[in-house]
């Protein structure tokens, strides 16, 4: 969920970020396509890919659009939106921990 700023509220997990790279270099995908990119580096069932394709649609990462029995799912967010945030949300960390011990130190 992006919030006012085009940045997002939570960091995708690792698993959705693995997809996302593929949805990201791939443009579209099917869940049997994202499965055989991610079989070919790691043990994983195609119900499990299927499921968090599921979840990062509801999530507003993906879009889903069917086409006959298959459904086709394309990233609704860029690379440099979601590494915005992780970048913001590590600065924000370090400057808490810096206003924190500053408070502590008086």
């Amino acid at each position: 969920m992006l919030t006012d700023h085009n940045k997002f509220e939570y960091f995708p997990t690792d698993a959705e970020l693995e997809i996302l790279q593929i949805l990201w270099k791939n443009g579209s995908a099917t869940v049997r396509e994202v499965f055989e990119q991610l079989a070919l580096r790691k043990d994983i069932k195609y119900t499990t890919a299927l499921k968090l394709m599921q979840i990062m649609h509801e999530k507003g990462l993906c879009s889903r659009v069917a086409q006959g029995k298959l459904h086709i799912y394309k990233p609704l967010v860029q690379d440099d939106q979601i590494k915005m945030t992780m970048v913001d949300s590590i600065v924000d960390q370090v400057l808490e921990v810096r206003q924190w011990n500053w408070f502590y130190r008086r």
